[in-house]
């Protein structure tokens, strides 16, 4: 009777945590027309915006390639996946957009000076990983996934997401007047894709695994995981990784720690009490 007691607790936390996470995809998507509008554009505009987005592809396509072959590898669910991607798509970015334009706001107003921009990227870290981090946890928790692949893949699939937004965002303007910029803003965007949101959420959602399950020296990496890759997407938006070496150092050293968890930690689909 303990037993069934306790599963039943376990049962109605899932609920509302998913009644949560169903209200806040709503939310999220009725934002999602504001990624497309351009204000004063007519059907040229947005049909050169179109073509500029489709150079998502580029990076789109290969990670994809990437996703379904470890996917079938590792017996994780397609499903799981195109789930965690819509999420990644219509979840975060309004909450992460409100943040990081709250904590503009507030630098403004306190006349932060040279520091505003160092505080700036250092917020956008924190707020963007750890929410990000929050919507593959919702998923995973209400979906009842222990296995440590499942929840790097989850995370995988909710930061490509956040990425394809983020890009959108960035590459359609707001104004016609902007129509100018929007190819050399789609090359700038992907060309700094392959280490990007894809593989910071791989692995806060793999060092949160670690936290949850693992012990000793496993929790503490999967505590230093979390703080690398904020540590990381802090550098990318300083004046840092806007160097060529800096940029260089900050991608290569992020997809080599990801290659680094996927070959040190035994992937497979056994639930938890295994070695994984």
């Amino acid at each position: 009777m303990a037993i069934s007691g306790q599963s039943r607790k376990l049962d109605k936390k899932r609920f509302w945590v998913l009644t949560a996470g169903m209200i806040w995809f709503v939310l999220g998507s009725s934002d999602l027309s504001d990624l497309f509008y351009i204000n004063g554009a007519d059907s040229r505009d947005y049909m050169a915006a179109g073509l500029a987005c489709l150079m998502m592809l580029i990076y789109i396509v290969p990670i994809g390639i990437l996703m379904k072959w470890l996917a079938k590898k590792y017996s994780v669910s397609r499903n799981l996946l195109l789930l965690a991607i819509g999420c990644g798509i219509l979840m975060p970015g309004p909450v992460a957009g409100d943040v990081n334009d709250a904590m503009d706001q507030f630098l403004k107003s306190v006349h932060a000076g040279g520091a505003a921009s160092w505080i700036d990227s250092l917020e956008v870290g924190f707020a963007e990983e750890l929410i990000k981090l929050l919507v593959a946890a919702m998923i995973l928790y209400v979906l009842k996934k222990r296995t440590f692949i499942s929840w790097l893949m989850t995370g995988m699939s909710v930061g490509l997401g956040f990425q394809i937004n983020e890009d959108i965002s960035d590459i359609v303007p707001v104004k016609v007047k902007d129509m100018s910029h929007v190819f050399p803003d789609a090359f700038d965007r992907v060309s700094v894709s392959a280490a990007s949101h894809w593989a910071y959420t791989a692995l806060t959602a793999a060092g949160l695994w670690m936290v949850i399950y693992g012990k000793g020296r496993r929790r503490k990496a999967g505590f230093g995981l979390i703080f690398f890759v904020i540590a990381n997407h802090f550098l990318f938006d300083s004046d840092f990784g806007s160097t060529n070496l800096g940029f260089a150092v900050i991608s290569a050293s992020l997809l080599l720690v990801l290659v680094y968890v996927l070959r040190t930690y035994r992937i497979n689909t056994k639930s938890v009490g295994s070695c994984v």
